[in-house]
């Protein structure tokens, strides 16, 4: 035994240690490279129309008529990209029936269906739509101009009856107001409408019903289809121009940042289904298969064109067509592709059930039918997910991000009196974080001495023209016109760090939030509250109220401390870490909702810590390393905010929050207005006008009739038949297999019943 523990010391062991100091060399070496290797972040915006919005997709947020779904394909691309280890932050303000003049110009939505509400009188029922959220106008992103109630008297004797019935009118903003120098890249499909996608799924496959739809016409298809050809040059050169407008007055901050267009899929398999009236014969599917490969070629035209004035900052994705083949849907009104990837008539949320056949939910509603189901938003995704999809992210580095920053200063503080000093506070600041951010905006508010508040310099990203402001500052002379409704309005960025200086401080938290001088928290967005102020025993306090905030007090002794002081916690602002929480999220009682704030990112070391307060009381309910996790609700939340609360290695902190709506049915109507509370319905169709929702309907059903389509035989593809196979009986090979990650999806929901009572409304 001695001699071979010679041998070992001798020759065995000086070669253990010479392995020992390479694999310490090595790994040296990779930590150093993946030190080198700086993180990433995307900002993406979502614009378009249906295909766009998620229409199809279920679990509706926002503008009742918009129909975004957190199950979309830019929110599924967005979950992607945080997988790569890239930093995402996602909006989505695409809206269903999206028209390329959208993109520039406000949209006045159609009326929400009726509903009822208790009230003494029409102020009051304004009043009480408006604290309940009844229309969704705080929807995530800003979105709304407006919001008008049409309100009705109720004659109404029974005593379950309601004071009054109300429709929601809303007006949102231009798609493009939501895309700045932060974005980086923008997700689009376009055009569609303005070439009368909803008629022509109307009059080429749509069912006949008597009293409500005409059905399928043979002329009416024909026609439609010949229009659209007609249109389809100028409806495409009016796309490329807006896009172009996007990239040059717009996506500014940046030489790499992207928009990509998505193709549409075809919407009818590859069978003929010959519509024959009045003596005339057409093949519905045939001829819109050929519009859409038509759509497709003069698409790539026009990127094209766009590519060569903007290299690189352009791309179109063509192979949708190819990537949906054998998965459209079968023209025939009652006859299903058994492996479609696009919503049928009378259905919605389609997805693989245990044996990979598709069954879907079913649906009245027509803004479902022929858009993609589950797992067409998952291909779309996929289809997303090309090699050049984040060449526009951006290197994190010196830069400290996107910030939107405003000043209040008060009339009522000591510190108003010495106003030199507050000027200089506000200039050393304003020059601070134009100079270490990608993009700043800064605004200027004060108050006068009976405590009415006035926009002295709305947000700007011109540093002179605010500085200006500044320089003529005197908030004792500041006055508030009554008239003035506007004066307490600020147009913050969504996705982009929000902090308010109050300067001489607020009465309190609560005045604050009482004005939009202090942002609303949303999807992608910090939003933080420092308050300067000459009181004594003030203490940092973290805000629990509607705007989810992270609010702050510091002490200075008079304004000689004040520039310093400011500068001081500026910095500290700018050096906190980016915390994003994708959302908003709409959840069903009992069900798990994944909540997803990968996006997160520190600008110096890591995040190391994710604190997660479930439903926006202050309280933090767990913490995790990760940057996701999930929770069941078991009550009801209107209106309310989910928050996390993400540590970064230095121990900086920063607090993100989003939307929350969780209801017996999963949709955002407030259950105690929802016409159908058990039962997701988040445009509420009534077509009986009886208060009853059309999805809780238990009468009054009405025949639906097979269009007078046929299928020629000898024309037909078998190969596209709707009992064809898919490509791998294994579901693990399945395409449309469910992504791994997807935040604020809950469980699939129930199956299809097509026997299930009442109607479809006309349009789409």
């Amino acid at each position: 035994m001695k001699g071979f523990h010679e041998v070992m010391k001798k020759h065995v062991r000086p070669w253990l240690i010479l392995g020992a100091a390479f694999l310490l060399l090595l790994s040296s070496s990779l930590l150093a490279h993946s030190e080198d290797q700086k993180p990433k972040s995307l900002s993406i915006v979502h614009l378009g129309d249906s295909y766009s919005a998620g229409n199809g997709a279920g679990q509706y947020y926002g503008p009742a008529d918009c129909r975004r779904s957190g199950r979309n394909w830019g929110a599924l691309f967005a979950s992607w990209v945080n997988s790569q280890g890239i930093a995402a932050s996602y909006q989505n303000h695409a809206c269903s029936r999206g028209r390329i003049g959208d993109l520039f110009s406000s949209r006045t939505l159609p009326k929400q269906s009726s509903r009822g509400v208790s009230a003494n009188s029409v102020e009051d029922a304004k009043a009480t739509l408006d604290s309940s959220d009844a229309c969704s106008t705080r929807a995530v992103g800003d979105d709304f101009l407006s919001v008008d109630y049409h309100l009705t008297k109720n004659n109404s004797r029974w005593p379950w009856g309601k004071d009054y019935t109300y429709e929601c009118q809303i007006t949102i903003r231009a798609q493009a107001d939501f895309v700045g120098p932060q974005t980086d890249l923008v997700l689009m499909t376009m055009g569609g409408n303005d070439l009368g996608f909803s008629h022509l799924m109307t009059n080429c496959f749509g069912p006949k019903i008597p009293f409500v739809m005409d059905g399928a016409h043979a002329v009416k298809c024909r026609d439609d289809i010949a229009a659209a050809k007609s249109n389809l040059p100028n409806t495409l050169n009016k796309l490329k121009e807006n896009i172009a407008q996007l990239i040059t007055t717009r996506m500014t901050g940046s030489t790499t940042s992207k928009v990509m267009l998505l193709s549409y899929p075809l919407l009818s398999t590859d069978r003929a289904y010959v519509l024959n009236n009045d003596g005339i014969q057409f093949d519905a599917s045939r001829g819109i298969r050929e519009l859409g490969r038509l759509a497709v070629t003069e698409q790539k035209r026009v990127i094209g064109e766009l590519e060569a004035t903007f290299p690189g900052r352009v791309k179109f994705v063509e192979n949708t067509p190819a990537a949906f083949a054998g998965h459209e849907p079968d023209p025939r009104v009652f006859t299903k592709n058994d492996y479609r990837w696009i919503n049928e008539f009378l259905e919605t949320e389609g997805d693989y059930g245990s044996d990979n056949k598709v069954t879907g939910n079913f649906s009245k509603t027509p803004s479902d039918w022929y858009h993609p189901n589950l797992i067409g938003h998952r291909e779309m995704s996929k289809l997303a997910q090309t090699a050049s999809s984040t060449t526009s992210a951006q290197e994190i580095g010196a830069r400290r991000g996107n910030v939107d920053m405003a000043f209040v200063v008060n009339a009522n503080s000591p510190l108003s009196s010495q106003i030199d000093q507050v000027r200089a506070a506000i200039s050393s600041a304003t020059d601070k974080v134009a100079n270490e951010t990608s993009s700043a905006r800064f605004a200027l508010i004060t108050t006068d001495t009976t405590g009415q508040h006035r926009v002295a310099q709305p947000f700007t990203a011109d540093t002179t023209i605010f500085l200006d402001a500044v320089a003529t500052l005197d908030p004792t002379q500041a006055t508030a016109e009554p008239t003035e409704e506007a004066t307490t309005s600020l147009d913050w960025r969504s996705g982009v760090r929000r902090a308010t200086v109050m300067i001489g401080g607020a009465n309190s938290m609560d005045e604050a939030q009482s004005t939009n001088f202090v942002p609303t928290a949303d999807a992608g967005s910090t939003t933080q509250v420092l308050t300067i102020d000459t009181a004594a025993g003030a203490s940092s306090q973290e805000a629990s109220g509607s705007q989810a905030a992270e609010a702050s007090t510091l002490t200075v002794a008079d304004g000689t401390e004040l520039e310093t002081a400011a500068a001081a916690q500026i910095s500290a602002l700018l050096d906190a870490p980016v915390a994003t929480l994708q959302g908003p999220y709409i959840g069903k009682i009992g069900e798990k909702l994944e909540l997803d704030a990968r996006g997160s990112y520190a600008f110096d070391g890591q995040v190391t810590q994710f604190e997660w307060d479930f439903d926006g009381d202050g309280n933090y309910d767990e913490t995790t390393t990760t940057g996701s996790t999930s929770h069941a609700y078991t009550d009801t939340v209107n209106n309310g905010f989910a928050k996390v609360r993400v540590t970064d290695s230095n121990g900086r902190q920063s607090i993100a929050s989003a939307r929350l709506d969780v209801t017996q049915d999963g949709d955002t109507v407030p259950d105690e207005f929802d016409n159908c509370p058990t039962i997701s319905n988040p445009q509420q169709e009534d077509l009986d006008h009886n208060g009853v929702g059309d999805a809780c309907q238990e009468s009054g059903t009405q025949q639906a009739e097979e269009s007078q389509g046929v299928e020629d035989p000898a024309s037909s593809d078998p190969s596209a038949s709707s009992s064809s196979s898919p490509a791998s009986s294994d579901p693990a090979e399945q395409p449309g297999t469910p992504a791994s990650f997807a935040p604020g999806v809950p469980a699939q929901g129930r199956p299809m019943t097509p026997d299930h009572p009442g109607l479809p409304r006309t349009g789409a």
